[in-house]
């Protein structure tokens, strides 16, 4: 399996367990797309929005419809009210010189990012010769481990070092009789 593929198998696992924490306890699982929230929120991390529809407060991240539909993950910068009193939202992405020029209005929010699992630094990280040469070597010296096992001076396999084994006995009396 290459670096590539394990980061993905990696991520896919992540985005399952928490797939099955949102069926319980009613969060959403996002893949980030774009570095808007930066250095806080990388492209390629994976964030965990909780959906308890609480009011959000200034310099919470929250993920929200934007208004040409797709999903916004950005800072809540001030919270104020529409002509009606509903609670709106101005929003910034850390990255960003410029707040969001729409305010957010809360039939809009999502919800409240909870926790932000790192797969886009490890996924960054793994292009970098020097952390994926020693990753990779550590996998395979485990999995060499794994494979390679001690042998008995009569060739037969010993499956717990350091004890006696009456397997390979066993078989040396079928074979003599």
């Amino acid at each position: 399996m290459t670096c590539g593929a394990a980061c993905v198998a990696l991520v896919l696992g992540a985005v399952v367990l928490f797939g099955i924490d949102r069926a319980v306890l009613g969060r959403e699982v996002l893949l980030v797309a774009s570095g808007s929230m930066s250095p806080a929120i990388a492209v390629g991390d994976i964030v965990v929005v909780g959906t308890d529809h609480r009011a959000p407060l200034a310099g919470d991240v929250i993920t929200f419809r934007g208004s040409s539909g797709p999903l916004v993950t950005h800072r809540v910068v001030s919270v104020g009210t529409d002509r009606t009193g509903s609670p709106v939202y101005s929003t910034k992405g850390d990255a960003n010189e410029d707040a969001d020029p729409t305010p957010v209005p809360l039939a809009s929010v999502v919800g409240t990012v909870e926790s932000v699992v790192p797969t886009g630094r490890v996924l960054s990280a793994m292009t970098d010769p020097a952390v994926a040469v020693p990753v990779v070597l550590a996998v395979l010296l485990a999995e060499s481990a794994l494979i390679v096992r001690p042998r008995r001076a009569d060739g037969t396999n010993d499956p717990q070092p350091g004890k006696d084994s009456h397997e390979g006995s066993r078989q040396k009396e079928k074979s003599t009789t």
